[in-house]
């Protein structure tokens, strides 16, 4: 049996990926040992097309509900097209996850794509935190794939027990 697959978000892993042609390298993740876990790099903003460098990106909740894609310098933009790129881009990563057999994932907190919980959304009643888009897509597809951000990872109990859901995930002891 081959190892999982964990989902990584690019930055994490040493790529120039951020919106500025940085990265957000996370050395424990880079020292995972082959034989124990599969990495898969991906970057939904870039897979939307959206380019280095670019604009820093931020959600904004709209009156209906809906979830918008602007630039956080509130220049204008076409927020629909930006959206539809992104949530674009976001379904077939997770399409290609699922294809892969991804077995958990790990993404980076306070984006625009990848939070799980603490993306910048913005409203009429002020800033709020929430979901990434990727994370949304993920979680709305996948609802029991194990996911955590970089700053649980950080937390040796929180990652010992995201790394026993994914053996758990994919049916092998932990």
């Amino acid at each position: 049996m081959s190892p999982p697959l964990l989902l990584v978000s690019a930055c994490l892993l040493g790529h120039r990926t951020r919106y500025n042609g940085g990265h957000k390298l996370f050395p424990a993740l880079a020292g995972l040992m082959p034989e124990r876990t599969r990495l898969f790099a991906f970057c939904p903003e870039l897979r939307a097309g959206f380019g280095l460098p670019r604009p820093p990106l931020r959600l904004r909740g709209m009156e209906d509900g809906a979830i918008r894609v602007c630039r956080a310098d509130g220049a204008p933009v076409d927020e629909l097209e930006l959206t539809e790129r992104l949530e674009t881009a976001c379904e077939k990563a997770v399409n290609e996850a699922i294809i892969r057999g991804a077995r958990g994932a790990v993404l980076k907190s306070r984006s625009p794509s990848c939070a799980l919980r603490d993306a910048a959304l913005i409203t009429a009643a002020g800033e709020n935190r929430g979901p990434g888009l990727f994370a949304r897509s993920l979680r709305a597809a996948l609802p029991a794939l194990p996911l955590i951000d970089e700053t649980e990872m950080a937390d040796e109990e929180k990652a010992l027990a995201f790394f026993r859901a994914v053996a758990a995930y994919a049916g092998s002891p932990s």
